[in-house]
């Protein structure tokens, strides 16, 4: 009898408990962004968008600009979350992302058709912190991303440091401290290519070097170098670049990532030429399209196709033209940890597209149907959905078993001590905020987090009444029962710091 007592008595303080945690827990449940229903500008257009969207989860909001026959159309769609700017116009400012290549690849153009450079002129004649290992990389190369050079600038422990916590969920900029000293004095002189000249790889590190390089030869700062040869000849006033430190842009949406959780803008001076920090409004991406298609542009001669790449793939200077269906369609898009961007047109039809959003979830294949062809579907992560499911499931689960297990079981022998629910709890928290901030919640309901943080806190308000009359050990040798808790416990606190610093 006291033993059914003793039950009903932990039953009902977990029931309880589990109560509390999922009322606390709804509150604060995950949630995807979802297109708004505003709507500006042309109705048809914004219609014809909602029509290439094969789902809307994800999306908060976009700007959309189409021009034919040298007529450009806009729609806003949805909110751009900006206090005093509520609906998304022609004029609301995104970050573009690596789309800013396409403004470096502008300027080398018109810098080579002004005689200041020329295609072959190497990084050694133009920058004079260049290392022997990058002095023969031509402009060219860069520019066309054959200069073998990586992706990303590795420094060791602190890049280690930055990819970890964006695995672990963590919203930082991880260009934060990149400054174009840094670019100058640190990454110049050092950097190495990793794949032969010639080859194509995507790199930032050599579109930013590039950038480097050409206002090094013009004399300026690049942000300046871009304005006069670029934005200030098209009327583009909507478009800047945003320093490290500075404040958010006036009428700028507010970005979101795609599982909506946020995410703090990406600055870095230093990589400002290969897209961190730019902002600019479908008007001003528009202008700038519309120029490359009539042949007004600064630069046009950028879009040229000019290295095969594969499977109908070529590059010019940072724009690439893919052959879809026999369309060339050229175009480039960006993104950063809560903007995307794609621009692209078609030569043959004389029609260009802008597609700006404000959370991380591509919209190439929205612009390339706006453009009349059809591209692939958006296809969720489902690496991220297995990792949400796992992390869901397995501390909960544990949790529970753990604070119900009164004798062994053949699928579950593990013993409740003090050691185990100790490395179960710091598993179960540092697991479930990790899913929080990192979770594929366009695609799993949110209130599934809420229901994982009832049975992980039903769990710990068992292990909590049984604490007593628990043993700090059930049994395996010392030493390796209090080595392996302190181990778990570490690795929860690590990925708890990753996920939240």
């Amino acid at each position: 009898m006291a033993f059914t007592g003793e039950r009903t008595r932990t039953a009902t303080v977990m029931g309880l408990v589990a109560l509390l945690a999922g009322a606390g827990a709804l509150m604060v449940a995950p949630s995807a962004p979802l297109l708004g229903p505003e709507t500006s500008g042309d109705p048809a257009l914004a219609a014809a968008v909602r029509a290439a969207i094969d789902d809307p989860i994800g999306y908060n909001g976009l700007s959309v600009a189409l021009i034919e026959n040298g007529e450009v159309r806009y729609a806003g769609i949805g909110p751009s979350g900006a206090p005093g700017h509520p609906q998304i116009d022609e004029h609301t400012r995104f970050e573009i992302g690596s789309a800013t290549k396409t403004f470096t690849a502008a300027v080398l153009a018109d810098m080579i058709a002004s005689g200041l450079v020329q295609p072959t002129s190497t990084l050694g004649e133009l920058l004079p912190t260049a290392g022997p290992g990058i002095a023969d990389i031509t402009l060219e190369e860069l520019a066309s991303h054959r200069s073998g050079l990586p992706r990303q600038y590795s420094d060791g422990l602190a890049e280690t440091w930055r990819v970890l916590s964006l695995l672990a969920g963590n919203p930082g900029n991880p260009y934060a401290g990149r400054s174009t000293e840094w670019m100058s004095s640190v990454v110049a002189p050092t950097v190495v290519p990793d794949a032969k000249a010639g080859t194509v790889e995507y790199s930032n590190v050599g579109m930013s070097l590039l950038g480097l390089a050409l206002a090094e030869r013009a004399g300026t700062g690049y942000p300046q170098l871009a304005a006069e040869r670029v934005f200030e000849p098209l009327g583009m006033s909507d478009t800047e670049f945003i320093l490290e430190g500075s404040d958010l842009p006036a009428n700028g949406a507010i970005g979101d990532r795609p599982n909506g959780s946020f995410a703090e803008p990406w600055r870095g001076d230093g990589y400002i030429p290969a897209g961190i920090g730019t902002v600019s409004s479908a008007h001003d991406m528009a202008a700038f399209v519309s120029a490359v298609l009539d042949g007004s542009a600064p630069g046009v001669d950028a879009a040229t196709p000019r290295f095969d790449v594969k499977h109908g793939l070529q590059v010019g200077y940072a724009w690439v033209t893919l052959d879809v269906d026999g369309t060339p369609i050229t175009s480039h898009n960006g993104e950063t940890g809560t903007f995307t961007s794609f621009i692209g047109f078609d030569p043959a039809s004389k029609t260009g597209v802008v597609v700006l959003s404000n959370t991380a979830r591509s919209v190439d294949s929205v612009g390339m149907r706006l453009l009349g062809v059809e591209a692939l579907p958006y296809e969720p992560e489902l690496a991220t959905l297995v990792v949400t499911i796992v992390l869901l499931v397995a501390s909960p689960l544990y949790l529970i078993l753990l604070a119900l297990r009164r004798k062994p079981y053949r699928w579950f022998r593990a013993a409740p001590d003090r050691l185990r629910v100790i490395a179960a709890v710091a598993a179960g928290v540092a697991t479930l905020t990790l899913a929080r901030l990192a979770g594929s919640w366009q695609l799993v309901p949110g209130w599934l987090w809420a229901v994982a943080v009832v049975v992980a806190a039903a769990g710990v308000a068992g292990l909590v009444l049984r604490w007593r009359d628990l043993r700090w050990r059930a049994g395996g040798a010392g030493w390796w029962r209090y080595g392996t808790t302190t181990f778990g416990v570490l690795a929860s606190a690590a990925l708890l710091a990753l996920s939240l610093a």
